[in-house]
């Protein structure tokens, strides 16, 4: 009956039980010898190209090595024990253990926020039919159409926001699946035992990890459905104003050009209440403001034909001016003449005209 191994003995290359394992703990000779946990297939330990134990490990290039192997082809490369590269190894995956339970747990939570914004959702949306529904109850007879169209919107926007909050749950959901495997696939990688199968394992975190879960936009304040709702308040106080005015006086109110149809219209419709000439009379046209000061023409309008003062060989011409020939303060050409008392100005003749 063979005994359940105690510890694998490295260097001996052998497992051995409790009673066979006495010598190299009471032997001073055994001592230096390597003992670990119960190994199941040795060959693992040993190196393929120069057949002696693996007991370093090359942190360069993430495979163990024997002593050899340092001295030839990993020369100059980092290296360690087996258990030191675990030590990281585990601590490197025990970090990532904790950044995927917090984000298991931020993504369950907006998801527990989500379904209570679908409920908020439906209610708002409930509000909002009813609302719509009483005011549209007043006017049904002439606006169920309208009605039916605005409550449409109304669904589509529920809809679209429901669609999105479902297409995002969906998402998270499945990120979840993914964060969760790879979580059980650390747990079952921390859980195994042998130490060549854990080095030689490999685990790479999801994708699903860089996705930050965030809460969706999603409300009824869409343009359709605000405008809906504002057009028909306005409708109704203006059909309400309409209403209580009399018969003959919608019409003006609702096309006020109607108004001055009415008054311009032929002088046999009058009542009589009001004399004759005073329906048909025409409006007095209003006359030209005149300058208030002494001697000046009236004042001419604007872009309107008058005559241009010009040169007596020119003759008068009767045109369209903007702006006169002649304007105030102008230089005339004898106003250029320098003054007499500068070097070579011009003198009058003093004797002249006395």
């Amino acid at each position: 009956m063979e005994a359940e191994a105690a510890q694998t003995c490295l260097t001996c290359m052998a497992s051995f039980c409790e009673e066979h394992l006495r010598p190299h703990r009471e032997n001073p000779t055994f001592r230096v010898h390597q003992l670990s946990e119960p190994v199941g297939d040795l060959s693992e330990r040993i190196c393929p190209d120069h057949h002696k134990l693996m007991e370093l490990f090359c942190s360069q290039h993430c495979r163990p090595i024997c002593s050899l192997c340092l001295q030839l082809v990993h020369k100059g490369c980092s290296f360690m024990s087996p258990e030191e590269q675990r030590n990281l190894k585990e601590s490197d995956l025990r970090q990532k253990l904790g950044l995927l339970n917090g984000k298991i747990e931020k993504t369950e939570s907006f998801m527990f926020q989500m379904n209570n914004t679908q409920s908020k959702l439906k209610d708002a949306a409930t509000q909002r039919k009813t609302a719509l529904a009483a005011v549209y109850q007043q006017i049904r007879d002439m606006l169920v159409q309208d009605e039916q169209n605005a409550q449409h919107e109304v669904d589509s926007e529920l809809e679209i926001g429901q669609t999105k909050l479902q297409d995002h749950m969906k998402r998270l959901t499945v990120n979840t699946e993914k964060m969760t495997k790879a979580r059980e696939s650390i747990n079952n990688l921390l859980s195994q035992s042998q130490t060549m199968a854990f080095l030689q394992a490999s685990f790479n975190l999801p994708k699903a990890v860089k996705f930050d879960p965030h809460m969706p936009q999603v409300n009824l304040d869409s343009k359709k459905v605000t405008a809906s709702q504002a057009c028909s308040a306005a409708l109704k106080q203006h059909l309400a104003e309409i209403l209580k005015q009399p018969v003959e006086a919608r019409l003006l109110t609702l096309k006020p050009e109607q108004q001055a149809e009415a008054v311009s219209g032929p002088a046999t419709e009058s009542t009589g209440s009001q004399p004759e000439d005073k329906v048909t009379k025409p409006p007095r046209q209003r006359r030209a403001p005149r300058s208030h000061s002494v001697g000046r023409p009236p004042i001419q309008p604007v872009l309107m034909p008058f005559n241009v003062p010009t040169h007596s060989l020119m003759g008068t011409y009767t045109g369209w001016h903007c702006n006169p020939p002649y304007m105030a303060g102008q230089q005339t050409k004898q106003d250029r003449r320098p003054p007499h008392n500068a070097p070579g100005g011009y003198k009058p003749n003093m004797k002249g005209n006395q």
